[in-house]
This record gives structure tokens, sequence and C-alpha cells, in this order.
């Protein structure tokens, strides 16, 4: 027979280390997406891994991870921003979200949590890349790409929070 004080002991001490790998993991996608947002709007690998302290290898890792194109600089287009998901353009939102070619709005991330539903293996997420057995969940449009898995959804959610309540 176990101890019950020791085996509730170990219970919450699971409860707590899956709590933090959460944590982890939505850091490390903000980790991501702050630098996926440096490349695509110019700043070359050397340049970014210069400034955030980390390797050059480590930045083209990380691009590449999440589907930047390591070694093309891009640049933003004077053209206006639209969301991927509705086509509003950028001055019809409070927040437009960038990811590498896809953009979503607030409006569509509040929508899509009602959308997300399992899908192929094959199918990838347009903001992390993630395959469809990597994630639980997806939302897309109308049936077709673009399309952002929950954890991406998630993070965006957050970032919305931040942005919309700051003064």
């Amino acid at each position: 027979m176990l101890d019950q004080p020791s085996l509730a002991a170990v219970r919450r001490a699971l409860t707590e280390v899956a709590d933090r790998q959460r944590d982890l993991a939505v850091a490390e996608a903000g980790l991501q997406h702050a630098i996926r947002v440096l490349h695509a709007t110019g700043g070359s690998l050397q340049e970014i891994a210069d400034a955030v302290g980390l390797s050059r290898q480590r930045i083209h890792q990380i691009v590449k991870e999440s589907g930047g194109v390591p070694g093309r600089r891009r640049r933003r287009t004077a053209g206006r921003l639209v969301c991927s998901f509705c086509d509003r353009d950028q001055s019809e939102v409070a927040k437009l979200i960038a990811g590498p070619d896809v953009r979503i709005c607030e409006g569509c991330v509040a929508g899509a949590a009602d959308r997300l539903a399992p899908v192929d293996a094959a199918v990838r997420c347009s903001f992390c890349g993630k395959a469809g057995d990597q994630v639980d969940t997806m939302a897309d449009r109308a049936g077709a790409a673009p399309r952002i898995c929950a954890e991406c959804l998630l993070l965006c959610r957050e970032i919305i929070a931040e942005t919309l309540e700051a003064p």
C-alpha cells in the first residue's frame, strides 16, 4: 500500500511540472514569433543574433523551424496589410498579428476558437509550421489555408490581450 500523503505530493508535483512545461512552450512560441517578426521586417540573421545574444546558427534554426526563409531579407511593402482569414485591412482592425506570409486580426482570433477541429497529419499551421499530427486542433478559412493551430491561437490571444490593455 502506498503512503497516501506521499502519493498526493507526487501528483501535485506532476501537475506543477505539466504547468511549467506549458508555460515554457508559450514562452518559446513567443520568442520564435518575435524573432520571426524581426527577420520578416528585414533583420538579418546576424543582426538579430548580435542584438539578442544568441548565435547566428540558433537564430537560423528558429527562423527555419517556424517557416521563415533563412538567408532572404524581406522588407515591408508600401501596400496595406490585410487579415489572411477575413481580408479586412489593417486600418479596419484593432490588432493584426503577423506570421510568415500570413496575418490574423483580433476578430478572427476570437472566432477561430469555435472552428478548432482535428486535421490530417499533412496539414500545417500557417503560423508555426507544425503538422496536424504535432498539434491537437487547427482552425482554417472556410476549409482551406490559411490555418492556425490551437497553440498559435493561444499565443495570439495573449498578444492581443497585452497590446490592447497597454496604455
